[in-house]
């Protein structure tokens, strides 16, 4: 990851607390309890952090004055009653997790990295004509046109459907095609390149693990998301499509949920 992305992420996480001062929460017991970081409402309980610095914690829904809870934060009682209803975590994303993904989200989250279709790096774009008339006056005129497509539209040109029909195809001919699409069609480099710049703000956003112990499906997503990259960023460079580039993406996209 970028320095910069680096500090950014750093310095939201640093405002937050500061404006934020930590959600309060009644217990069983009548004491107040004040958490800086609240990740899933959990069907056995609510995983929070104390203190910034802390490691994450479960506490038990028995240890929460729930009725106190359903008037205080009637958004967490809700993820409590839909995570008791479904069996299912629940994200909350609440005081210093709200700049950060929970292990439960990495992969869902990935995906999205992979497949935003939103690669034209302008929303809007301005330019001007100028032009002579018949009366030998200078006319200037300016206009702005929009580069935004519809929501949920993919370009046939975006790294990810490009990355899908690699994987896939068997003609040399095409191969050789479809690589040099990637290089140099309408997103080029620029779109290759901020494809692997989220995938890489993506992992830098779940919880240090220090603070949130990492499970065997999160170490694996975090390695296999590094190795895609240095795969990637080697096709931008590589000779030609090989073996080992299709086997690469195709175990990756299943990795992340993407058939």
């Amino acid at each position: 990851m970028k320095l910069k992305t680096l500090l950014a992420i750093l310095l939201s996480i640093h405002t937050t607390l500061i404006a934020f001062g930590g959600i309060k929460i009644k217990g069983s017991n009548g004491t107040e309890v004040e958490f800086a970081a609240l990740f899933d409402a959990k069907p056995s309980g609510m995983v929070a952090l104390l203190t910034p610095d802390g490691v994450a914690i479960t506490v038990p829904w028995t240890k929460i004055n729930l009725d106190d809870l359903k008037v205080t934060q009637p958004e967490i009682h809700k993820a409590y009653e839909k995570a008791i209803a479904t069996q299912k975590d629940q994200p909350l994303g609440m005081g210093l997790a709200s700049e950060m993904l929970s292990l439960g989200q990495l992969q869902e989250a990935l995906k999205q990295a992979v497949k935003d279709p939103y690669y034209w790096p302008y929303s809007n774009y301005s330019y001007q004509t100028v032009y002579t008339d018949s009366m030998g006056k200078t006319i200037t005129r300016s206009y702005t046109t929009s580069t935004r497509y519809p929501p949920g539209y993919i370009s046939s040109n975006t790294p990810f459907v490009i990355l899908k029909r690699i994987r896939d195809v068997s003609d040399d001919k095409a191969k050789k095609e479809l690589l040099y699409r990637f290089r140099n069609g309408g997103y080029g480099s620029y779109g290759v390149n901020t494809m692997l710049e989220r995938i890489g703000y993506t992992v830098g956003r779940i919880p240090p693990a220090k603070m949130f112990p990492r499970d065997a499906q999160t170490i694996r997503l975090v390695q296999e998301s590094s190795k895609f990259r240095k795969m990637v960023e080697d096709m931008l460079t590589a000779d030609a499509l090989t073996s080992d580039h299709q086997s690469a993406i195709k175990s990756y996209f299943n990795l992340i949920g993407i058939e």
